[in-house]
């Protein structure tokens, strides 16, 4: 929560104390974006609602709600030195930007049926199919 709000308030230097060396660099390229740009940081005011926390040893995953989202957004932490920092990559920020989630990647689209490859879909194709 004080990772986002830092980023919300443009507070580059706090959200910097609370992050890997990794999410260093992309608070530094919100910073460089946010100084190009009159607009808000992605929160834009809204109320952020914590729905699940996993901590495993020393890393910790936070699934999170920004108020006129949908979709839960998932964040890690770290622990050093005694201290939880946020862990988020590049890689993470382009899943993200991807809108490609985790749960999406595991079933991959289960409920998607739109491109039925089953044998009796294909059968069914074929059968309907005019080649000529």
């Amino acid at each position: 929560m004080d990772f986002m709000k830092a980023l919300e308030d443009k507070r580059f230097d706090d959200a910097r104390e609370i992050s890997t060396p990794e999410t260093v660099k992309l608070v530094n390229l919100w910073e460089s974006i946010s100084k190009l740009s009159n607009d808000s940081m992605p929160m834009g005011g809204s109320q952020i609602e914590i729905i699940d926390e996993k901590i495993e040893g020393d890393t910790a995953t936070v699934q999170f709600v920004v108020e006129g989202n949908d979709f839960p957004s998932t964040i890690k932490l770290v622990k050093s030195n005694g201290s939880w920092l946020v862990h988020f990559t590049k890689q993470d920020a382009a899943m993200k930007d991807s809108g490609f989630q985790e749960e999406e990647e595991e079933g991959f689209y289960e409920d998607d049926n739109y491109m039925d490859l089953s044998e009796d879909s294909l059968m069914d194709l074929d059968s309907t199919a005019n080649f000529e």
